[in-house]
């Protein structure tokens, strides 16, 4: 693996955040020009019936995400692509929540449209981002306030022949802390992996052998993963690990505008990655979830008195990747 694109790799894992992809990092990273001038995902994920702990209300759960980009502008120093992301919850319980009395959402949307841009500058240098404007609640657009902006922003700086200096900056008004910047090095761990020390993010990826390769990451406050990837032949690529994510959304007319429901889960999962094509891939995932709760308030404090605790259960996902 050529180092390049080892870095481009180990930077797209490390800097992942809620606000931007993985694949958006790919294309915002890749030492190379991006080919690919329309990338669309689609992912189904099937949760099992489980029950509130602490009240016996019955939960059932359902996840359905879509995305696009489509290139704009794309040539050697600059590349412009129009982004579309859409995220549907459909939760089906009972319950209300202890603080406030008010029925759980039947369905939570997240729908945001953008631009990504990435440009070469003085030599070696990259700058690009993503921003996206959007809204995540039970009813689209209600209101400015349950609408959001997010941004991504970086600068990629050779230090060393295979070292770099990165400076970030992340901005999701739809956390509590809205704002986070973000500064590290990159530096090999052998020579085909890679590690970005920094704060207030970490981690590690690359090839273990030729064949076996893994990633962990941490970005504030809430996500993290870890995982193992093999490649058993050049179109199938099975993989296993962990995750730890929390989803944010805006309920319409909430008394406190601060108020945000955080739905937040861990899990243990295993799939395989097939390339039916070069340009058509399916990933099929099955996992089990765990500590996972909903609450709703304006800190983590506030929330863990006013949620659900949601028992264990197994998950499967299928997403479709198309890109030409």
């Amino acid at each position: 693996m050529k180092w390049p694109s080892l870095f481009c790799l180990g930077i797209a894992y490390i800097c992942s955040s809620s606000a931007l992809a993985q694949s958006d990092l790919v294309l915002l990273l890749n030492p190379n020009p991006n080919e690919d001038k329309v990338i669309f995902r689609t992912r189904s994920n099937i949760i099992g019936e489980a029950d509130d702990r602490a009240k016996g209300d019955d939960f059932r759960q359902f996840e359905q995400n879509l995305s696009l980009r489509y290139a704009l502008i794309q040539n050697e120093d600059r590349e412009l692509y129009f982004t579309l992301d859409s995220h549907l919850v459909d939760l089906d319980t009972t319950g209300v929540f202890d603080e406030t009395g008010e029925p759980v959402p039947g369905g939570l949307y997240n729908v945001g449209v953008g631009a990504l841009y990435r440009q070469t500058v003085h030599e070696d240098w990259r700058v690009g981002g993503q921003l996206r404007v959007g809204s995540a609640s039970d009813e689209l657009f209600n209101s400015i306030d349950e609408m959001y902006l997010q941004g991504f922003a970086f600068l990629q700086v050779p230090h060393l022949e295979h070292t770099s200096w990165i400076a970030v900056l992340a901005v999701n008004t739809n956390l509590q802390f809205p704002v986070i910047p973000g500064f590290g090095y990159a530096f090999p761990l052998s020579e085909q992996a890679l590690a970005v020390v920094g704060f207030p993010f970490l981690g590690a990826a690359g090839q273990l052998t030729d064949k076996l390769g893994f990633q962990m990451v941490y970005w504030p406050l809430r996500n993290a993963d870890v995982s193992l990837n093999y490649q058993v032949t050049e179109r199938i690529r099975p993989y296993a690990g962990f995750k730890w994510r929390g989803l944010y959304f805006s309920r319409a007319d909430r008394p406190d505008s601060d108020d945000r429901i955080l739905l937040e889960d861990k899990r243990f999962f295993g799939g395989a990655v097939f390339d039916l094509t070069d340009k058509i891939a399916l990933d099929l995932q099955a996992g089990y979830l765990f500590d996972r709760q909903l609450g709703e308030g304006d800190d983590f404090s506030d929330r863990n008195d006013n949620n659900f605790r949601i028992d264990s259960t197994w998950y499967t996902s299928l997403e479709l990747n198309v890109q030409f």
